[in-house]
């Protein structure tokens, strides 16, 4: 799942957010469906939904601090408030807490984005290779459609 992560990543909040996520989630397994402790406390009304609803803001909390864009922390607080609003519900939220994991959900997706920095900054950070070319073609038509001459460097075509 880590590919490659940006040199300021922090990484101890990233690894106690899988163990809390893992915690929630993914903790327990009864005939191949996989449950945590959300679905556990879940089951007691009111407060069990309170204290699950508190982990899973805690984990977009920790999100936020490490840096992820707002596009992330929407999505990250939209996957929380389906989770708290229909968990809630008697019976039909607690079964939902077992399919839905929002917290695996929102855990991914700040890997996800800590990933793609990481890429982008390798790239912006790579040196120019032999054999890596850069195309020039729209900024030589330009120049040649304003003065109506090639550019002097540019082949003539």
């Amino acid at each position: 799942m880590l590919n490659e992560l940006p040199p300021d990543a922090d990484l101890s909040a990233l690894n106690r957010l899988k163990r809390l996520e893992f915690l929630l989630d993914r903790q327990f397994s009864i005939g191949g469906i996989q449950f945590g402790l959300d679905g556990v406390v879940g089951l007691v009304p009111v407060v069990g939904d309170l204290v699950t609803g508190a982990l899973g803001l805690y984990v977009i909390s920790e999100a936020r601090r490490i840096g992820v864009s707002r596009w992330t922390m929407a999505r990250m607080y939209t996957n929380w408030g389906i989770d708290v609003t229909v968990g809630a519900m008697p019976i039909v939220g607690d079964l939902f807490d077992l399919a839905f994991k929002s917290n695996t959900k929102n855990v991914k997706l700040l890997i996800e984005e800590l990933e793609k920095r990481a890429m982008k900054a390798h790239r912006k950070a790579r040196p120019a290779v032999d054999g890596d070319t850069i195309e020039h073609a729209p900024l030589e038509k330009s120049v040649q459609q304003s003065t109506g001459k090639a550019p002097a460097s540019a082949p003539n075509r």
